[in-house]
């Protein structure tokens, strides 16, 4: 279950793959606004505006001028007819109310130019406002223009913004991928582990179950051995008892003269007979083996040795297994599997005089393989810990320092080839 997973690496993030846009869009959201492009034009505008100064001068108005022209001419020539007409009236000779009334003629021309006086004024006056109004227009469409630069501006530097923000999203994204895979990773080889954790329970239960089959008929069989065996010697028992009474009968029977001629002959024989009985019971034992157990006996036979070698090949293939469960946990620091199965994985730091310091805990042999350079702990004894640059060990307990690790120095080198 674990093999896929004892060279495999997890899943690493590569980095943001939109750093670059995101960063182009900050930075051209950072550029300032480059000012008015018509600041120039605007302020001359407002400068004709505020230098322009109302003065109206008769005598320089041209319209003025043609007016004057015009009236003192129909001024002259009115008078010039009164004093005409009316002199004709009088025979050719003018009179004084002839000029009376040609004064009067000229004067009208005099009083209608003198009218004309106050329009041509407030025309003036209306073109002076005219192109003030004019010049403050000009002002004004040139600060449109302006604004309508600004706004763009602003709109551009909306649209860097936006792009940033959407750029961020995106890495964001991508990194949560990335988690994702990562934790799917994990969650996968947490299985994986569990997996390979039950197989092997799995192997102990069914292992002690045949073992223990093992040992119930291994205990069956010796039981019917004793059996046979107990038997066999109470019947050698009871021959025994048979000769030595049949001795005392023969010996109260005979004198004691006869007895020695009698019994030795009567030995004898029940020598010869005991020894025939004797065969006789052993081939009885044989025959009685043969025709009444021969089976069971060939079946118990066969059983105890398919039983002893399946438990030779279960307990070595468990041996194994345990073995190599126990040196892949030992691979990721945990070396009680293997002290578990009787290997020592104690690890000694040693001192500057030659005395050592056992390390056997879980504890510390994780820090001696694991901890960072610059890590720092205390034991269970009060002995002060530090993982050094160089992967060595620092102990200091009791007054004595004690180093491990690193340069070859202590039992790690040891510690991991059992690991491995």
């Amino acid at each position: 279950y674990l093999e896929q997973y004892e060279n495999a690496k997890a899943p690493e993030y590569a980095g943001d793959p939109y750093q670059a846009q995101r960063d182009a869009a900050l930075e051209a959201y950072g550029e300032k606004w480059g000012g008015s492009a018509y600041q120039k034009e605007r302020d001359a505008a407002l400068r004709r505006a505020r230098d322009m100064e109302w003065n109206y001068d008769p005598d320089t108005d041209p319209v003025w001028q043609a007016y004057q022209k015009q009236y003192r001419r129909e001024g002259q020539r009115a008078t010039e007819d009164t004093l005409g007409r009316l002199a004709g009236m009088t025979g050719g000779v003018p009179s004084s109310y002839a000029a009376s009334a040609a004064a009067q003629a000229g004067n009208y021309y005099a009083s209608q130019l003198s009218d004309k006086l106050p329009q041509l004024y407030q025309d003036a006056y209306n073109r002076y406002l005219q192109e003030y109004q004019r010049q403050l227009g000009i002002s004004d469409q040139y600060a449109q223009f302006d604004n309508t630069e600004y706004q763009r501006w602003l709109n551009e530097q909306g649209k860097n913004l936006d792009l940033a923000d959407r750029y961020n999203q995106y890495g964001n994204q991508d990194y949560q991928r990335y988690l994702d895979a990562l934790g799917q990773w994990n969650t996968d080889r947490s299985f994986a582990y569990g997996a390979a954790q039950d197989a092997i329970a799995n192997g102990r239960t069914d292992y002690n179950t045949r073992y223990q089959q093992y040992l119930d008929q291994l205990g069956q069989f010796n039981t019917d051995r004793n059996f046979a065996y107990g038997a066999a010697r109470d019947n050698q028992q009871l021959g025994r008892q048979a000769a030595e009474d049949q001795y005392g009968r023969y010996r109260d029977a005979i004198s004691d003269q006869r007895y020695d001629q009698e019994w030795a002959q009567q030995l004898r024989e029940y020598a010869d007979e005991q020894n025939w009985k004797q065969t006789e019971w052993e081939q009885y034992l044989r025959e009685y083996g043969d025709k009444l157990s021969q089976q069971e006996r060939e079946w118990a036979y066969q059983q105890a040795r398919d039983v002893v070698s399946d438990s030779r090949y279960e307990s070595e293939t468990a041996y194994e297994r345990a073995l190599n469960e126990a040196q892949l946990a030992a691979k990721y620091g945990d070396y009680s599997g293997l002290s578990g199965m009787g290997i020592d994985t104690t690890t000694y730091a040693y001192a500057s005089d030659g005395t050592t310091y056992d390390i056997s805990s879980y504890k510390g042999q994780q820090f001696i393989s694991s901890a960072p350079a610059g890590s720092v702990m205390t034991g269970g004894d009060g002995s002060r810990w530090t993982k050094n640059s160089d992967g060595s060990v620092t102990i200091e307990h009791k007054g004595k320092t004690f180093t491990v690790g690193g340069s070859g120095v202590g039992d790690s080198d040891a510690l991991s080839a059992l690991a491995a």
